[in-house]
């Protein structure tokens, strides 16, 4: 684990290192297409309108030319790892990576609401594959510490947050 706590940020920033990082293996270019796939496939379960209103379902069109890029993909992949992560240490994963992730998009991009829709159900999917890979074993402090390092002007208490 204190490879992991020393590292694991960076799962989430591709270009501040060279060497392989953990949860890689989720990352390789055919299980991005997978995973965006599948999002497409689900996407008419989301909610896409001002109350509960679904999505509608993905177009022959979409299948072809998928709404969201593949580099998106795993940037909502790598977001994903990283709030799976922060749920098995009982930190807030939507506050300080979900949302951030959205809040990112929304203002430094024109994505749409559907592909914002694409980006939220990706990390959902990589969350849920973290989620089961980490089912049986406990965030140790030293992990929960650096994942919380990269939330600055917040205090890190011991309960859950």
């Amino acid at each position: 684990m204190k490879r992991l706590a020393a590292i694991l940020l960076l799962a989430a920033t591709p270009a501040l290192a060279e060497e392989p990082k953990p949860f890689d293996e989720f990352l390789t270019p055919d299980a991005v297409e997978a995973v965006r796939a599948i999002a497409l496939d689900n996407i008419h379960l989301a909610d896409c309108g001002a109350g509960p209103q679904t999505c509608t379902p993905a177009t022959d069109a979409e299948r072809a030319d998928p709404p969201v890029t593949l580099e998106l993909t795993e940037s909502a992949m790598r977001t994903g790892i990283v709030s799976g992560l922060m749920e098995w240490c009982g930190l807030n994963w939507t506050l300080r990576s979900f949302q951030p992730m959205l809040v990112h998009h929304r203002e430094a991009s024109t994505l749409s609401k559907r592909q914002m829709v694409m980006l939220a159900l990706i990390h959902g999917i990589q969350q849920g594959q973290m989620r089961e890979v980490l089912k049986g074993s406990e965030c140790d402090a030293e992990t929960r510490t650096a994942l919380h390092a990269d939330m600055p002007g917040q205090e890190l208490d011991p309960g859950i947050e």
